[in-house]
């Protein structure tokens, strides 16, 4: 990672140099009590907070994003990035959010400013891996691809996330054996990712290995059990055998699970196979 400023471990520099000379100052030149070392911090922290509004407003909205208060976290992130602030982990967290909600234009844009700004290595690979989600959402598999491979090439170790990420990103391109190869990788380092195993399931789906891709799709749900990807495919290959009340039930409860952009599926691919479904019903 090139050389950049770190202004978090900058800031805690200061704070700790100015908390040493508050207390010298306070003991050993005036002779005064401890005690009013507190307010001389206080102070200290409320002029930051105002010299330095848009990263502490960053500093809020990642508390409140810690403690799962979500919609209050947007709150603080929107305010601080209006500012410009440069405090990495609210843009990225910011953009993450973006991108679960199908911006993946905006949140690019959030995590290329955030790449510009970090100095950790792994904030740096969230944000490879977030980088490469937007291409995906935004139909630029080359570029989705890249992102990741470009991550396995800068570090020793990336985790089971990532491969399962890149395996899926090589399926799209129907480069079946590069899918395998990072999928395998995954179950590796954890054999239960059910998304790994949805993995393996559409690779041998777009086979038409239907035998191994129930297979996998079913192990799928069975470790995750609102798992919609699998549950739409198990629901497709029982369209496809003309078992319509086992592939409603499937495409039903898919459709009942929490569905964002980051799933390989929409609720607009559940929802056609089961007017489908339903029209085929009616002319019996």
């Amino acid at each position: 990672m090139q050389k950049k400023l770190d202004l978090p471990k900058l800031w805690r520099t200061c704070t700790l140099i100015f908390a040493g000379l508050s207390i010298i100052i306070i003991k050993y030149v005036l002779g005064l009590t401890l005690w009013l070392f507190f307010p001389v911090m206080a102070i200290y922290f409320v002029i930051n907070a105002v010299c330095f509004n848009s990263y502490f407003l960053g500093m809020i909205g990642n508390y409140y994003f810690f403690i799962k208060h979500n919609q209050k976290a947007l709150k603080y992130y929107k305010k601080a990035i209006d500012k410009n602030t440069r405090n990495v982990m609210a843009i990225y967290n910011y953009a993450a959010e973006e991108l679960k909600n199908g911006d993946a234009k905006s949140a690019l844009e959030h995590l290329k400013r955030a790449d510009k700004l970090n100095t950790s290595v792994m904030i740096d690979k969230n944000i490879m891996l977030a980088t490469g989600s937007c291409y995906w959402v935004l139909n630029d598999i080359d570029n989705a691809i890249k992102s990741l491979e470009d991550m396995r090439k800068k570090y020793t170790y990336i985790n089971y996330h990532v491969y399962t990420t890149l395996g899926y990103f090589y399926l799209l391109k129907r480069d079946f054996e590069k899918a395998l190869i990072y999928t395998n990788k995954a179950l590796e380092e954890n054999p239960e990712h059910a998304s790994a195993i949805d993995n393996l399931g559409q690779i041998y789906y777009y086979q038409n290995d239907f035998e191994n891709a129930e297979k996998y799709f079913l192990k799928a749900i069975k470790i995750k059990e609102n798992s919609p990807d699998s549950l739409y495919y198990l629901g497709l290959m029982y369209e496809k055998r003309e078992e319509n009340k086992k592939a409603e039930q499937y495409l039903k409860k898919a459709l009942s699970c929490n569905i964002s952009s980051l799933n390989t599926i929409t609720k607009e691919d559940i929802e056609k196979h089961l007017s489908k479904l339903e029209k085929a019903q009616k002319t019996l």
